[in-house]
């Protein structure tokens, strides 16, 4: 068992590089077991194997592409911790399946897809630059904890993405992108200052 184990790991990697390749090409909607399987050099069953469904491979590529996103550093002020979250709004609405996978596989049947610990590493990664903003700007900030602060900026973000998504089907004119910036930047300026 255990000589199999880094075996497994490796045809794992092989078949999410050969699904992240094919996204590349067709988007998300576009993966499917078979193309993977031959893409990877494998059997349709060697993917099954590794993830029970297409959602769980969809689930791996989107949580590869989160922990892809630029590390926050430190910031100064509310304004640039808000866009600073910008990167974090372009993969949200880049396709309507990333958003899909990202709030159905928060969740715990996500667990094993990596997600939960992606957005986990995301959000200690933005309580980090509050409680870093609290100290430095004395009262700049709410007054809460940065956990919870940083917990509702990510619970923007999906808000401001999913009724960005709608509005660009309703106005294809509007960039899904700009109309999740700009919502979540009024969102996380009332919830971040205090007024």
């Amino acid at each position: 068992m255990r000589a199999r184990q880094p075996r497994w790991g490796q045809t794992r990697a092989v078949l999410l590089q050969a699904a992240k390749g094919i996204a590349a090409e067709s988007g998300l909607a576009g993966v499917r077991a078979e193309a993977v399987a031959k893409r990877a050099g494998t059997a349709k069953g060697t993917v099954s194997a590794h993830f029970p469904d297409k959602d769980h491979l969809l689930a791996a590529l989107v949580a590869n592409r989160l922990r892809a996103l630029p590390d926050p550093g430190p910031v100064t002020g509310a304004t640039a911790l808000i866009a600073g979250c910008r990167p974090l709004l372009t993969l949200l609405v880049s396709e309507p399946e990333v958003l899909a996978v990202m709030a159905r596989f928060s969740m715990p049947q996500g667990e094993g897809s990596g997600m939960g610990e992606a957005i986990h590493a995301r959000l200690a990664a933005m309580a980090g630059q509050i409680a870093a903003m609290q100290v430095a700007e004395n009262g700049a900030l709410r007054p809460l904890e940065p956990a919870l602060l940083a917990e509702g900026l990510m619970a923007f973000a999906f808000h401001a993405a999913g009724s960005a998504l709608c509005a660009a089907v309703a106005q294809p004119r509007d960039s899904a992108e700009a109309v999740a910036v700009t919502l979540f930047a009024r969102l996380a300026d009332a919830w971040l200052i205090p007024k």
